[in-house]
């Protein structure tokens, strides 16, 4: 069973890992409510986040992802070391601007929603901490950039869970994601699913 590629992990976690800062640190420890991963928006209706329509030989022009010998430093684990290799080897001509554009206008949000959608804040903000919206862009970039190499990885090597994987991980995911999200596991499991078989696959 071939899975639609729709939400890709490396991403989700940085720009998660971001909303959770941005929340605690600009409302004096006042978690703010979370809009990521998004609200599910209906069955099978397309989203800006969806890689569906997307040719990923569009826009990865070189990748180099086997026989890399790589080692970890200290603290690091040899997965996240072999990425960063992997990671730099792509070459990247263009990127696909509708998904650069959803990254940041969810990076924006995380901000705006940490001073309660203030305009003179926002830029406050941004100043007290050395960021620009053009920082926010290149950080964009970056997660589309990280989104297409698991793609072409994943595409280019037909890569799928069996089914036997998808029934035993599944639990373990999706209490891990309810937890991450502040989510009690039912809305994990009726909204989320999707979302919980990638993680497991890219994991």
């Amino acid at each position: 069973m071939t899975m639609k590629i729709k939400i890709l992990v490396k991403s989700v976690a940085l720009l998660l890992s971001l909303l959770l800062a941005c929340a605690l640190a600009a409302c004096g420890g006042e978690p703010v409510e979370k809009s990521y991963p998004p609200e599910p928006s209906g069955a099978g209706e397309a989203t800006d986040f969806s890689y569906d329509d997307i040719n990923v030989t569009d826009y990865v022009k070189a990748l180099t992802y086997k026989g890399l010998q790589v080692s970890a430093a200290d603290g690091a684990s040899a997965a996240d070391a072999l990425w960063d290799s992997i990671y730099a080897t792509a070459q990247i001509d263009s990127y696909p601007e509708q998904k650069v554009s959803y990254y940041f206008d969810q990076i924006k949000k995380s901000y705006m929603s940490a001073v309660g959608g203030n305009a003179d804040d926002y830029a406050l903000l941004l100043e007290s901490r050395g960021i620009t919206e053009q920082t926010m862009l290149e950080q964009a970039r970056q997660m589309v950039k990280e989104d297409l190499v698991y793609l072409y990885i994943v595409q280019v090597e037909g890569l799928e869970l069996t089914d036997g994987e998808r029934a035993s991980l599944f639990d373990k995911y999706a209490e891990k994601y309810a937890l991450e999200l502040g989510r009690p596991k039912s809305y994990v499991v009726e909204n989320m699913s999707d979302y919980v078989y990638e993680s497991m696959l890219y994991d």
